[in-house]
């Protein structure tokens, strides 16, 4: 699917049930934001955590490597000591 078509049918769920909406700064009252400003919070979230994703991927794939080449250390002072 297309970036695009996954936005809408997104949008169209989350709108079944009410809009997009934010807080003024100023007066504190909630006004419901344009579909544009809708779309691109939507992205945004996407991006977000495809990036949450991608960070833990590469944490995670430093930590097998420190475990594999802690193992390798016990087996090399294993060898070492017999």
């Amino acid at each position: 699917l297309k970036k695009g078509v996954i936005l809408s049918n997104i949008m169209d769920l989350l709108q079944k049930d009410g809009g997009f909406v934010r807080q003024d700064k100023v007066s504190g009252r909630w006004y419901e934001v344009s579909d544009i400003v809708a779309r691109e919070k939507i992205s945004q979230c996407f991006r977000d955590e495809l990036l949450h994703t991608k960070k833990a991927k590469q944490e995670n794939q430093v930590l097998q490597q420190q475990q594999q080449q802690q193992r390798r250390m016990k087996a090399i002072g294993e060898t070492f000591i017999q």
